[in-house]
């Protein structure tokens, strides 16, 4: 079970976190929050980049290259291939 600490950053994980790399250096989360964390980051950088290609705007969301690498990089980090 997610306690309310995570399941507040995973919902809306851009009011707490300006990059990924501040997902990854939160001592607060386990391995399995912070992939949630980004997995909606991610969703949310795809979301924008559809945005944005629609010319509707969008939001502050990080890169969709910088969530990615630092998915992989928690993946690795566990011992588990991206």
């Amino acid at each position: 079970m997610t306690n309310k600490y995570a399941e507040k950053r995973i919902i809306e994980p851009h009011l707490y976190y300006a990059t990924p790399a501040r997902v990854l250096a939160d001592t607060r989360l386990q391995g399995r929050e912070k992939l949630k964390v980004l997995q909606t980051m991610r969703m949310d950088a795809g979301y924008l980049a559809a945005a944005t290609t629609a010319q509707l705007g969008g939001g502050r969301v990080p890169n969709l290259q910088r969530v990615e690498s630092a998915i992989r990089a928690l993946k690795q980090a566990n011992g588990r291939n991206a």
